[in-house]
């Protein structure tokens, strides 16, 4: 997505490293302030003003960036399919279930998500695109799944212990 990465004697490589963690801090204080806010109730309305922001503001960098629309316009028949499954369950299904877990989850159950998807990404790919995966991919994904199991299961003792009537 951002060339600029790949180049590490880019002076636009610092930069864009940074906002990648400014990224992550504001989806985690988010995340945080979240069912503090005075939101709708319907996590629908919320993902359709999460999806209409995000997407102006996307517009925007695009343009401010240099992107071109004709690299939008060329694209395949099987591109826009990927594309229209992605707007459709890659963003707004799992937005909405995030949202959802916000509302009624505890915060390290909800933090699971972001561990997981990468893996699920993976493994779409390589069942579906028939990509190849390497040794160390396959051991990171495993110490993200016990790292995920070790999380639900504390969260999960946790409610159990709060849950049990006192004698």
């Amino acid at each position: 997505l951002l060339p600029e990465l790949r180049k590490p004697d880019n002076s636009s490589h610092l930069f864009w490293m940074a906002m990648v963690i400014v990224g992550n801090f504001a989806w985690s204080l988010g995340t945080y302030i979240a069912p503090r806010l005075g939101l709708p109730k319907s996590t629908m309305v919320v993902t359709t003003y999460q999806m209409l922001l995000g997407g102006i503001s996307m517009s925007v960098v695009a343009l401010v960036t240099g992107e071109r629309i004709t690299d939008f316009l060329d694209a395949t028949l099987f591109s826009w399919m990927w594309w229209l499954f992605l707007v459709l369950i890659g963003s707004i299904a799992t937005y909405s279930a995030y949202l959802w877990l916000v509302k009624y989850a505890p915060v390290g159950l909800i933090a699971t998500y972001a561990y997981v998807n990468p893996v699920i990404a993976v493994t779409i790919g390589a069942i579906v695109l028939n990509e190849k995966l390497s040794t160390t991919l396959l051991i990171g994904a495993a110490v993200v799944i016990t790292g995920v199991v070790m999380v639900v299961r504390a969260e999960s003792r946790a409610v159990a212990t709060q849950v049990q009537p006192s004698a």
